[in-house]
């Protein structure tokens, strides 16, 4: 674990010719760095992090190593030479003065449709092990600008995935045992920095909504659509698939799932086509007519 492979998608690259100078190269970044994310409109930024393993974001275009000038084997598992673009540091002690553990399990980018080339300024978010959601700006400190336990000191429950909407400021989180939350980060801000929450949406304000269905832990989710509607795709460790419609503001007023599919197997990613619609204005009218007859009292 902890090593990336970068490989050059070159017409002129032949078989055979894997260590070549066209070749792309190998990584070492230390043991447990088990979570990459690649930023959306800037795929040369990748964000790394994992279990003891501090977030940190590199560009692969300007990775360098310390034996380049020795003809090394592009083939080879090597160290970078180069700092990265940003490397996190660990919140302060507890109130005992012990150290906090570190266990990356998700990263995102806040940011993901906007080109950061000239400024070198990323906003991430990334979840723990631990129950924590951490949010990160490149450009203003190297600690978390905000620090939330969503399980109220429960180290027990872990988060397993994050997903941010293109708005920037919802983030939909699961745990190891299938809640999927919503998360408005512009609740968050206004609180502590340490603000302890709990997942019922009646007792926080900023968890703004919860999808029921999943029986099982969820093992990836996604964002999916645009200008049709915005929705939640999960697969979990039940075989099931869902689609959740979800509120960020919308015009529709109640989210919901919409789908679900018994796969057989156990999915481990889910991931959405951005040039198809998956939901039409027919659909809408059928649904927003099924909701004016469920209104309707029943005559004996």
């Amino acid at each position: 674990m902890g090593n990336v492979r970068v490989q050059k998608w070159d017409s002129e690259l032949q078989d055979g010719d894997e260590n070549g100078s066209n070749a792309g190269f190998r990584m070492k970044l230390g043991v447990d760095m088990c979570k990459m994310k690649a930023k959306d409109i800037e795929a040369n930024i990748l964000a790394f992090g994992g279990n003891e393993q501090e977030l940190r974001i590199y560009d692969i275009n300007k990775v360098e190593f310390g034996d380049t000038a020795s003809g090394a084997n592009n083939g080879a598992w090597r160290k970078p030479k180069s700092e990265p673009l940003f490397k996190a540091k660990n919140i302060a002690d507890d109130y005992l003065g012990l150290r906090n553990p570190v266990w990356i399990t998700d990263i995102d980018f806040l940011d993901k449709n906007e080109n950061t080339t000239n400024s070198m300024g990323n906003k991430l978010v990334v979840s723990t092990g631990y129950g924590f959601i951490r949010t990160y700006d490149t450009l203003a400190q190297k600690k978390p600008v905000l620090n939330l336990n969503v399980f109220n000191e429960n180290r027990n429950r872990k988060i397993t995935n994050i997903a941010v909407s293109p708005n920037q400021y919802d983030v939909f989180f699961t745990d190891n045992s299938g809640i999927i939350c919503q998360l408005d980060l512009r609740k968050a801000t206004s609180s502590s920095i340490d603000f302890a929450v709990s997942t019922n949406q009646n007792k926080t304000p900023f968890i703004v909504e919860s999808y029921k269905g999943a029986t099982g832990a969820v093992t990836s989710m996604a964002v999916v659509g645009q200008t049709d509607g915005l929705f939640l795709a999960t697969v979990s460790l039940d075989r099931f698939f869902r689609l959740y419609r979800i509120n960020i503001g919308s015009t529709y007023k109640h989210s919901k799932m919409i789908h679900q599919t018994y796969l057989k197997q156990r999915m481990s990613a889910v991931c959405w086509d951005s040039t198809r619609s998956i939901y039409n204005s027919d659909d809408i009218v059928q649904e927003e007519l099924d909701e004016v007859w469920d209104k309707i009292d029943t005559v004996h």
